[in-house]
């Protein structure tokens, strides 16, 4: 529990923190990379569990090895310090505040000073008064709260809602956690197990370097260019799995 709060906390702040704490042209890229480092996660987790081996079955006596009891301890202290790098890291090189926490704290000369390091120049006029106006739409939307009743009665709030509604909604309707979660299951009807091994490997491998090309075209493509392509990807993958399965159950 303690483990997906902490989790949960990280997912919401670190968005936000590299986009207010990034160049206005590059936070499309650094968003990306904010995923890049989470397929990389999930790569050297699978990494890690391959070490361990197999293991034995949950109705089984065998015993574990010397090396299976060491390393499912060791798996379980490698987040524990990666997650100590990170507090070190945000303590010793980026102790800074975003400036739109600080402008909206009312620290308006820290903020100019943060925008100056990022921005590498002297004037940040521009981005702090983005940051001013942004500041002032948040107050004036607090003063003027709406539930989320009364904003769907309104087009332009109830066209973003949905929408966003429904790319979240539809990406967990893909089925890609449950796939990947059972990939292991799925391939053990029709390979054997050397090479459910290295179709892990290849799956996780595969799932991260095709987030490479994503840091560099998102600002040249734009999102929703990418989003499209996203889509038609999922459709080539899953139509023809679809139509052999259909074949499959009716011959």
């Amino acid at each position: 529990m303690l483990s997906g709060f902490g989790i949960g906390l990280v997912t919401v702040s670190v968005p936000m923190y590299i986009s207010e704490m990034t160049h206005k042209d590059k936070k499309g890229a650094y968003g990306v990379m904010h995923q890049l480092f989470i397929t990389f996660g999930i790569f050297v987790a699978v990494m890690l569990g391959l070490a361990m081996g197999e293991g034995p079955k949950a109705d089984s006596t065998e015993p574990l090895t010397s090396f299976a009891k060491l390393w499912w301890r060791l798996m379980f202290l490698f987040p524990s310090v990666i997650s100590l790098i990170g507090i070190l890291a945000l303590v010793v090189f980026f102790k800074e505040e975003t400036p739109y926490f600080l402008f909206e704290k009312g620290r308006i000369e820290e903020s100019k000073n943060i925008l100056k390091k990022i921005y590498e120049t002297d004037n940040v006029d521009e981005p702090l008064n983005a940051i001013k106006e942004a500041v002032e739409q948040n107050e004036s939307a607090k003063k003027n709260s709406l539930s989320l009743l009364s904003a769907l009665k309104i087009p332009s709030y109830r066209y973003v809602i949905i929408l966003g509604c429904l790319l979240s909604g539809l990406q967990q309707f893909t089925g890609i956690n449950v796939l990947v979660s059972n990939s292991n299951e799925l391939y053990k009807e029709f390979l054997d197990s050397h090479l459910i091994t290295i179709l892990s490997v290849v799956m996780t491998a595969v799932n991260f370097l095709m987030t490479f090309p994503a840091i560099y075209i998102v600002e040249k493509l734009g999102r929703k260019t990418l989003l499209l392509w996203g889509c038609v990807g999922v459709l080539v993958a899953y139509l023809p799995t679809a139509i052999a399965n259909e074949i499959n159950r009716n011959f």
